[in-house]
């Protein structure tokens, strides 16, 4: 069943990635029309493509947010907090990206960078015959 309902979500459209491109720009559209920091319901970018067989998008709506919060451009929130991409269960809510709000990959990344630097400036250090 579920596969029937994503193949209704695409008529009228030629691609999956056609959808999957005015979903994502709907969702922007709509994020972007708000108040810093301000989220939207999936459903609101799923109801803007298509007002009348919406509920058949949302799986791929969804699907479409996980992509974009892979791609550090969108917050998934559930309940107040940022939660990753794959952990949610029930309601969501999508909002840009804030600012100083760090994933716990670009985190761990800056942890190994500044590790290194340390090492580089421990090293230079010892090696400077002051």
């Amino acid at each position: 069943m579920q596969e029937k309902n994503r193949n209704e979500a695409f008529k009228g459209y030629q691609t999956e990635d056609a959808m999957r491109k005015r979903l994502s720009d709907a969702i922007f559209h709509i994020l972007e029309s708000r108040q810093k920091g301000k989220t939207c319901c999936p459903s609101e970018a799923a109801r803007r493509v298509d007002p009348h067989g919406w509920r058949d998008l949302m799986i791929l709506t969804r699907d479409v947010a996980r992509t974009l919060r892979k791609e550090g451009r969108l917050d998934i929130c559930q309940r107040g907090h940022v939660i990753t991409a794959d952990e949610w269960t029930g309601p969501i809510r999508l909002r840009l990206c804030v600012q100083g709000n760090v994933s716990k990959t670009q985190k761990d990344i800056r942890t190994v960078l500044g590790k290194q630097s340390a090492l580089k400036r421990k090293h230079s250090s010892a090696s400077d015959p002051d």
